[in-house]
């Protein structure tokens, strides 16, 4: 009888050196962005002090957490609008974190439209997660 996967189990936990810059490249902009990877079982605490003192982001006032299906739908253009800029404009003005899945399909492809656009016209950050 085959025995049922587990993580306690079937993984060990180590340091990783799974982490640095990755370049993305998109039409004639590219974007930098850290990235690390985690345990699922890393404490929150030591999450937001690598963000915090290795990385150097500020805390943020606000945190936006973006979550919805999967499936593609589309958005009448001037709600797509409406949603980037108010989104983008929230981020802004408050130093904001953005949170999604960090897939390219359902409501965070629309968030990371919104996303793509504000950095390709504007040199102001917005840090996101996802």
């Amino acid at each position: 009888e085959l025995e049922e996967w587990s993580v306690e189990k079937h993984t060990e936990q180590s340091s990783t050196d799974a982490y640095g810059v990755i370049n993305f490249q998109g039409g004639s902009h590219s974007y930098r962005a850290k990235y690390v990877r985690l345990s699922y079982d890393t404490r929150p605490e030591a999450i937001l002090q690598l963000m915090l003192k290795e990385w150097q982001l500020e805390l943020p006032k606000l945190v936006v957490s973006v979550h919805g299906g999967m499936q593609k739908f589309e958005l009448h253009p001037r709600i797509k609008q409406l949603l980037g800029k108010g989104l983008i404009k929230a981020a802004v003005t408050t130093g904001a974190w953005i949170i999604t899945g960090g897939v390219n399909t359902g409501v965070a492809k629309h968030v990371g439209d919104a996303l793509k656009e504000h950095a390709s016209r504007s040199s102001r950050k917005i840090c996101t997660i996802g």
